[in-house]
């Protein structure tokens, strides 16, 4: 099913690390966003590869993952309205975790530059989007007893 740009924007608006972000520049995040679909078991994004996006789900369902010392956890399946990769988008460095279809799923990818280039600096907007994440990764390295390693 296609969504449209209001669809789109409003599915990204629910997102915790987009909530700040006023709905017109949410629609033109959107417009200037590349649409993937990706089979079942086809890996999204690699924990340990270089991040340089953010990806939105749009339809479907993506596994969570993350590699411990040689061992896989798997640590939660997220759907439409979830951002993966999305410390990307501000931080860079590399991917934190493994996402993975679990069924056939589209996604909406959020390139770093774009984004910094619709926020155009505004520090506020960061400053919240970095605080988001922060507590995210705070809160998931206690819920599964992990710490993420940012290499």
């Amino acid at each position: 099913m296609m969504l449209t740009i209001f669809e789109e924007a409003a599915l990204l608006a629910e997102a915790e690390v987009f909530r700040t972000i006023p709905v017109p520049k949410l629609r033109q995040l959107v417009f200037a966003c590349e649409r993937f679909e990706f089979a079942d078991g086809e890996v999204i994004i690699h924990q340990g590869v270089e991040a340089h996006s953010g990806y939105l789900i749009v339809e479907g369902e993506v596994d969570i993952s993350i590699d411990i010392d040689l061992e896989t956890r798997d640590l939660a399946t997220i759907g439409p309205g979830n951002v993966v990769g999305d410390h990307a988008l501000v931080e860079g460095g590399n991917y934190l975790i493994t996402a993975t279809a679990n069924g056939p799923t589209q996604v909406l990818r959020i390139s770093r530059d774009v984004f910094l280039q619709l926020l155009d600096g505004n520090k506020e907007l960061l400053t919240e989007m970095l605080r988001v994440l922060s507590e995210r990764k705070s809160m998931a390295e206690q819920m599964f007893g992990i710490t993420f390693d940012e290499t």
